[in-house]
């Protein structure tokens, strides 16, 4: 599993927003930011959700991407990247998909707990 610093630093890089950007945003300095992306500075989730708005992900995207499904595309016939990003938002959908069914679970439980 890839750290997070990492994670990040390739969405960012996925999405063409450059250091500067996300520390601009983000009130630090470029130096800081490449601090977090390099994992010299310890994060905390207050800074992670600060990141995971300037990239316009959720803390989910975050947490469950995977560059295997979004770069590695060695193995796949040349010129086939959008395939690769179905394949990785259709993974995406799942996750999502299994986190709605647990708050809805976890919904239900608050809700008996209420009538109660």
């Amino acid at each position: 599993m890839i750290e997070i610093a990492t994670k990040i630093r390739q969405i960012r890089e996925m999405k063409g927003f450059s250091q500067e950007s996300i520390a601009f945003q983000l009130g630090i300095s470029q130096k800081a930011y490449s601090n977090i992306e390099s994992g010299e500075t310890d994060i905390t989730m207050h800074r992670v959700d600060q990141i995971t708005k300037a990239l316009g992900i959720s803390l989910s995207d975050l947490l469950n991407f995977d560059e295997r499904l979004v770069f590695n595309n060695n193995n796949q016939k040349a010129g086939n990247a959008g395939n690769i990003i179905v394949q990785y938002n259709e993974e995406l959908v799942k996750v999502l998909k299994e986190d709605i069914e647990h708050l809805r679970s976890e919904n239900k439980h608050l809700i008996i707990s209420i009538v109660r």
